[in-house]
């Protein structure tokens, strides 16, 4: 038992310090680090690895090491990085451990048939490996590789005790992992509002759509259009050559948006973000895709620009009701028999621009309801229009 006791101190102690270091919220390649130096100190290894798949999934890299030069580790990332093949039975020792979900020991890799790493493991210099996997529940997350300079038969105590420390540290790179997606969640969040803030700034200082477009390109490096739900350009930031063109825009329909739809969705080779006010699309901002996806951080951008957009459209339009009531009041009291000599109605029709003394002509149109859209959509689509057309003459039509 004496002989036993400080092995058994040394794990306990090693053990608690890897906790301590999870728990401190070090950064994942930080704690896989010492997940491979635990290894290698406690089992007397000359290297040691942790594997975990890359971002596709396709492959296993080495994250964390021991013993390893930087040089071999980025030689085999890039150049010969462990597939991970769907057979168990095949491929790389990693391989196999990860896929079956245990233990795959190399007494000699120069006889390990169909081994590719021999180059790469001469100029490191091992002999012999273990692989033992990583689990967590049901999931494989990794695995833990040992190595030997020399030629190694593997004991029975050795695969346990690598098996024990591997189930550590599956232990400790979920929770590193978890850390690390809080991290970022929070950073997301902070740097969404801060979008958010200064989108709603350049509104709240009567920016107007131009300076949100304008704002919208600055923060996402690409060139950026807004239209109406008719198509016709509100603003745009940017050279015009990277954005859609009319035709390609048209051939996309402005379809409703359901509670929970996204909002940002792409459309071939640009982005299309739609911007809802009242339950309609009211508008949409366009932008080129790029070469890669867009990053969530993206996604945020642009969901709060559409946001913003329809406040700035929310406001645009209630000046617009406000201008267009007034006018309307005036009109109605002239066609309903105002005298349009007497001073309060002709000091109204004054401050709206117009000298009632003039000839005016009346124009009557008349709405054809849409049976697929809302009465009062259909409605606001009319009075839209007329504004925008009437915005063109000076003074404003009544």
């Amino acid at each position: 038992m004496a002989e036993t006791l400080p092995d058994l101190r040394q794990w306990l102690d090693a053990v608690r310090t890897l906790t301590a270091v999870v728990n401190s919220g070090q950064g994942l390649s930080d704690v896989l680090g010492l997940v491979a130096e635990t290894a290698r100190s406690l089992l007397h290894l000359d290297f040691c690895g942790v594997l975990v798949p890359d971002a596709d999934g396709h492959n296993l890299v080495i994250t964390g090491w021991s013993g390893l030069t930087a040089e071999y580790v980025a030689r085999v990332n890039s150049d010969r990085p462990v597939r991970l093949e769907a057979d168990a039975r095949g491929g790389a020792p990693s391989s196999r451990a990860y896929r079956s979900g245990r233990p795959v020991a190399v007494t000699d890799i120069s006889q390990e048939q169909g081994f590719i790493w021999g180059g790469v493991a001469a100029e490191q210099g091992y002999r012999s490996m273990l692989s033992v996997p990583l689990i967590a529940g049901s999931a494989a997350l990794g695995t833990l590789n040992s190595y030997h300079r020399e030629v190694h038969d593997f004991t029975a105590d050795e695969v346990d005790r690598l098996m024990l420390l591997a189930d550590h540290a599956a232990i400790a790179l979920t929770s590193a992992r978890m850390l690390d997606d809080l991290r970022r969640q929070h950073e997301l969040v902070t740097r969404s509002e801060q979008i958010h803030e200064r989108l709603l700034r350049v509104a709240l200082r009567a920016g107007g759509v131009e300076g949100i477009a304008a704002a919208a390109s600055e923060l996402l490096a690409r060139p950026v259009l807004v239209e109406d739900a008719r198509g016709e350009v509100l603003a745009h930031a940017g050279p015009l050559a990277a954005l859609p063109s009319a035709e390609v825009r048209r051939a996309v329909p402005v379809d409703e948006v359901e509670p929970g739809d996204r909002l940002v969705r792409e459309c071939g080779d640009h982005v299309v973000v739609r911007v809802v006010l009242s339950g309609s699309v009211t508008a949409r901002l366009w932008l080129p895709r790029g070469a890669e996806p867009l990053r969530p951080l993206d996604e945020r951008a642009l969901e709060h620009a559409s946001i913003v957009l329809a406040l700035e459209l929310f406001r645009l339009r209630t000046a617009a009701e406000v201008e267009q009531r007034l006018r309307g009041e005036l009109l109605a009291d002239v066609l309903g028999g105002a005298d349009p000599t007497s001073r309060p109605v002709r000091e109204r029709a004054e401050l709206l621009g117009h000298d009632l003394s003039r000839p005016h002509v009346a124009l009557v149109a008349r709405t054809v309801p849409d049976a697929a859209a809302p009465v009062a959509a259909t409605a606001q689509r009319a009075l839209d229009a007329v504004v925008r057309l009437a915005g063109r003459d000076v003074p404003r039509p009544l």
